[in-house]
Parts: C-alpha cells; structure tokens; sequence
C-alpha cells in the first residue's frame, strides 16, 4: 500500500480526486518498457464497468456503486472524489482505502 500512496503523490493527484490503482495488476501496463505503455486492458475495463453502471438502475447511488463492485471484479479499486454522491452507502473497504490515500 505504501508504494500505491507514493505512486499516487508522484502523480499529483489532489485530495479530491478520483483514484484507480490494481491491487492484483490486472490490466497493469508493463512497466519495463517505458516506450510503449499500454493502457488498454484498464481503459477497457472502465469502459465495460461504464456501461454496466448505466444498465444497474435508477439513481446515482447505484449507478456508482455498480462501477465501483465491476471494477473490485476486474482487480482495480475505485476510490471517486467529487463524483461520490453524498448520502450514499459506500463498500466496506473504502473507509480504509481512504486513509491510506490521505
């Protein structure tokens, strides 16, 4: 976890915004070859998990919460930002999650 915190601050992402990272590397690009990072196995993902958010059903809250279920099933989590609807419930894990990204 605590190369997932570094990778985050290198990146410079805010406090606010959305984070994917794979715990297991599905998807993840190899990183040895710095010349020819591929993505698309997580952009695929993300766009299979958009789509099945939107079929979920009625509301935001579900809507989210589907993306977020569709991706733990691919090997990422999904830790949004703005994006996360107040008021609604959240994973058991995220809790935990987000205190490690702090």
């Amino acid at each position: 976890m605590a190369a997932i915190i570094a990778e985050k601050n290198a990146a410079g992402v805010g406090r606010g915004d959305p984070v994917e990272f794979s715990a297991t590397g599905a998807g993840a690009p190899d990183t040895s070859r710095t010349d020819d990072l591929d993505f698309g196995p997580m952009d695929h993902s993300i766009a299979v998990c958009k789509a099945a958010a939107q079929s979920a059903g009625q509301g935001r809250c579900v809507k989210v919460r589907a993306y977020e279920a569709c991706m733990k099933t691919r090997g990422y989590l999904t830790v949004l930002g703005q994006e996360n609807p107040a008021g609604c419930w959240q994973p058991t894990w995220e809790p935990d999650v987000r205190k490690l990204l702090q």
